[in-house]
């Protein structure tokens, strides 16, 4: 029988945390652990740290014993965290737990919590067994094989067909296709993928509640009914510059390569690219039209 839903996994079919197999976290325990995403005070690498190598109960010591506990406002925000994924109908997969992306964890500092609207995982070939345990490995198909498509918000004509070029034979040869919801080459590969009839991941540098690009919300609602949404920031938050870095990281360490199609010399798109090489993934290069040079832009100075 398919375990109940609890506050962490809110809904019965669930396939990112069933199908990788595992126990639910306990409910407390999760909250810790949101609690631990939602404090202000340690860096991201060393919330990350924290949890390295060790379970879930350990790490949410190893944390306390070295910045003690999180603030009563950050229990709250914790207790509405979980309220709304729940009500959302989306999955919290919590680092070192069941249904967390194996290939993420292994880079410098992964989240220790993303928020999933959608399956990470794809559909199997026939309807799911409730009762059958998952296969071992099983946790290694949420995001496997991937690949990252990436570049410049301000594309050119080239560099939109290139991307979707690419992104249409990846999702027809059944690989899922990862980028950022951003404009231009990003949507362009999302937009790609599901008219193949594949999968695509958006990783946000927002909440679900503050969607960015405001303008992409359709294209998020196909993405999430095709693949998933990720993001491992709370609901209300807002999409400001320096998270954008930070989704970039997710971006490459979802996929075992990352193609750059187009982008400007100081871009996300080449942050993405040097944390997939930092976490010894492939990095392949598009080139750009010299018929077509596309508008430099940062998005370093704007988030995309």
């Amino acid at each position: 029988m398919p375990n109940p839903p609890t506050p962490d996994h809110p809904t019965p079919n669930e396939p990112a945390a069933t199908r990788a197999g595992g126990t639910p976290p306990d409910p407390a325990l999760a909250l810790a652990v949101l609690e631990i995403a939602l404090d202000d005070r340690p860096k991201p690498a060393d919330r990350a740290a924290a949890f390295a190598g060790r379970t879930a109960s350990a790490s949410v010591e190893a944390f306390r014993s070295r910045f003690g506990r999180p603030a009563a406002e950050a229990r709250t925000r914790a207790r509405e965290w979980r309220d709304a994924a729940r009500a959302a109908g989306r999955s919290l997969l919590l680092l070192s737990g069941p249904g967390y992306p194996p290939l993420l964890a292994e880079i410098a500092g992964p989240p220790i919590v993303l928020d999933v609207l959608g399956p990470l995982a794809p559909p199997s070939d026939g309807p799911p067994d409730a009762s059958a345990d998952p296969p071992p490995g099983a946790a290694e198909e949420l995001v496997r094989p991937a690949v990252a498509i990436v570049g410049a918000r301000r594309a050119t004509p080239y560099g939109i067909g290139a991307a979707e070029s690419l992104a249409e034979g990846l999702a027809e040869a059944g690989i899922t296709v990862v980028s950022g919801l951003a404009r231009g080459v990003d949507a362009a590969a999302h937009r790609a993928a599901l008219r193949a009839g594949g999968r695509t991941l958006a990783v946000l540098g927002a909440g679900h509640d503050r969607l960015y690009p405001p303008e992409h919300r359709d294209l998020a609602r196909q993405v999430a009914g095709s693949g998933a949404l990720v993001t491992e920031f709370p609901p209300d938050a807002r999409p400001l510059p320096h998270h954008f870095p930070r989704r970039n990281r997710i971006i490459a360490g979802l996929a075992a390569a990352t193609v750059v199609v187009e982008a400007a010399e100081r871009s996300g798109s080449l942050s993405t690219a040097r944390h997939a090489a930092d976490s010894n993934r492939e990095v392949l290069a598009g080139f750009e039209s010299k018929f077509e040079p596309f508008e430099r832009d940062s998005k370093h100075s704007n988030p995309n």
